[in-house]
């Protein structure tokens, strides 16, 4: 009776800590399936990278507008305001066209250009 007490006891042990070690590997940033990979005839796209994109197109787009408000404030030249006025143009595009590729992708389906 002691020795299969033993036997359970480490062999429980032994299997826990296997699953304990394992635990990270199996880990996934996402559950609710928002980075997994879709197919679209044949070619994978990470869905994930549009959403990090938008992220980041908003981040700097409030950088570049902080940035122009200071300018204002110290009466930069109209060359640096005008190329400011640029960027904040680009990033507004940018968002735009990520968020109508997150459109795209939630509808199924793609253009691929």
């Amino acid at each position: 009776m002691n020795t299969k007490f033993k036997t359970i006891v480490l062999g429980t042990l032994v299997a826990g800590s296997l699953v304990l070690s394992a635990g990270p590997v199996l880990a996934r940033d996402d559950w609710h399936g928002r980075y997994d990979d879709h197919r679209w005839n044949g070619v994978r796209r990470d869905t994930g990278n549009d959403r990090r994109d938008l992220r980041q197109d908003y981040a700097d787009l409030a950088r570049a507008r902080r940035q122009r408000a200071f300018d204002r404030r110290h009466h930069a030249g109209r060359r640096r305001l005008g190329w400011e006025h640029r960027q904040i143009h680009d990033l507004l595009n940018d968002i735009h066209n990520d968020r109508r590729d997150i459109r795209r992708e939630r509808r199924g389906w793609f253009d691929w250009d």
